[in-house]
């Protein structure tokens, strides 16, 4: 995803999910399993835009897939 263009974030799969919003609720259910194997926590404050029963019509439109791409990252690290 690194070489994604704007445009390519905000394509949708044919359930109407964008890579974005993919990304995002990956992001937010691996920091799940972080906290669950007693590490600290990491959240942001778009956390919740990506959480069960979301669309990518919710996720702030400002939000950068390369934010979510890094923070992918930090929940591996």
């Amino acid at each position: 995803m690194g070489d994604f263009l704007p445009a390519d974030w905000l394509m949708r799969d044919p359930a109407g999910h964008d890579a974005r919003w993919i990304a995002g609720h990956l992001v937010v259910y691996r920091r799940r399993l972080v906290a669950m194997m007693g590490l600290p926590p990491l959240s942001d404050a778009w956390d919740t835009a990506f959480q069960r029963g979301t669309t990518p019509d919710g996720v702030p439109a400002d939000l950068d897939g390369l934010q979510i791409v890094r923070a992918f990252h930090e929940a591996h690290a």
